[in-house]
């Protein structure tokens, strides 16, 4: 059985013919990545579960992570580092910035744009045509029928703001 290794950034050497995937988003997520590339000049890899529909006329960008149970519709685009979790639909021409995370339980509507830095949380649903500002948190179970500004939180049914992010 593989046991992972835990390394300081420093001591770390990529080896000959290995693939890298990050793991879930965080803060601090898109600085690692940055210097591993600095460094290193290596292409992370892209993770489909093979239960997950991503539509061949969809485009997922590299470090995509895709779960189990999900659909990726077409049109759909994932920029890099999205980590879109179990058993989520996002529908046709739906862009998700990088960064991203999608909790499991989530659907988001066609046509939408979602910022770069953005949670959606556990089961939130959001409506077709959608803005979702950069950095905003979309919490659990909310109901999203209207756009949300960057570096807010949004609970409830109907999502309303609840306070600042920054």
């Amino acid at each position: 059985m593989f046991a992972p290794t835990v390394e300081q950034l420093d001591a770390f050497v990529p080896g000959q013919n290995e693939v890298y995937l990050l793991g879930p988003t965080t803060p601090s997520r898109a600085a690692l990545a940055a210097e591993l590339k600095r460094r290193f000049d290596f292409r992370f890899h892209t993770l489909v579960h093979p239960t997950a529909y991503v539509s061949p006329l969809a485009r997922l960008g590299e470090v995509v992570f895709v779960g189990a149970n999900r659909v990726v519709a077409p049109g759909a685009e994932l920029a890099e580092h999205v980590f879109v979790n179990r058993g989520v639909t996002i529908d046709h021409d739906t862009r998700i910035g990088a960064f991203s995370r999608v909790q499991p339980g989530s659907n988001l509507g066609g046509l939408s744009r979602i910022g770069v830095g953005v949670t959606v949380g556990i089961g939130a649903t959001l409506i077709e045509r959608l803005v979702v500002g950069d950095n905003a948190f979309v919490g659990a179970g909310a109901v999203v029928t209207s756009d949300v500004d960057a570096d807010v939180l949004v609970v409830g049914a109907p999502a309303r703001s609840t306070k600042s992010l920054r």
